[in-house]
């Protein structure tokens, strides 16, 4: 991929501006369309669909959805617009690549989660500026010292206790309604190539009418 940290309509199509499709098998709700440059298979992939089931592999991954009778109707975007709904649509999902996955840790969110467990704890428990500062400097030393990797992160958060005053500071609940991971590069990449592969899917069927 263009970046191994993001993925963006602007970069897809960046990545995708040279291919070429080729209709390998076209028999209604069964078919086999390849993307691919001509001189190269970088960033190459296949849709392949049958009844209930799109399947997307190549150079990003491969991966598995299943929904409704004609995966290319549940996919499709109308006017032209390239838009994905990485929530709902990993909801289908029915296998995972082994390259790239679907979600996976982000830092950043993992920060921030840890930061408002704080200070929702600070509203509610401690007024007093000084413990406020004695227990975040724990925090950033025991917790947020470790947030570079997602095992050790995560054991810093379930392991830290701090007594403050008279109550005990622990991150309860931290794990409940996730927060603290974001969608693989790899998975928006095949999302987006999923959209724009039915957009001239639709495109050269229109133009041989």
């Amino acid at each position: 991929m263009s970046n191994q940290h993001e993925c963006t309509q602007e970069r897809f199509l960046e990545d995708v501006k040279g291919h070429h499709m080729t209709i390998i098998k076209d028999d209604g709700v069964h078919r086999h369309i390849q993307f691919k440059q001509a001189d190269s298979c970088t960033y190459w992939f296949n849709l392949i669909t049958w009844s209930g089931t799109l399947c997307i592999s190549g150079d990003c991954g491969t991966y598995v959805f299943s929904r409704t009778n004609d995966m290319f109707g549940f996919f499709r975007s109308k006017n032209g617009v390239m838009l994905i709904n990485p929530h709902y649509w990993g909801e289908k999902l029915e296998s995972i690549s082994r390259f790239g996955g679907f979600l996976r840790f982000d830092q950043e969110k993992f920060k921030n989660r840890v930061k408002e467990h704080f200070e929702d704890y600070m509203v509610t428990r401690i007024q007093d500026e000084l413990q406020k500062g004695e227990l975040w400097k724990e925090i950033e030393d025991e917790v947020l010292y470790n947030s570079d990797e997602e095992h050790r992160a995560y054991q810093s958060v379930n392991d830290f206790r701090y007594e403050i005053g008279d109550h005990t500071f622990e991150f309860s609940d931290f794990f409940d309604g996730g927060g603290t991971e974001c969608y693989s590069p790899q998975f928006i990449w095949n999302l987006y190539a999923i959209v724009w592969g039915i957009m001239k899917y639709d495109e050269a069927k229109n133009a041989s009418k």
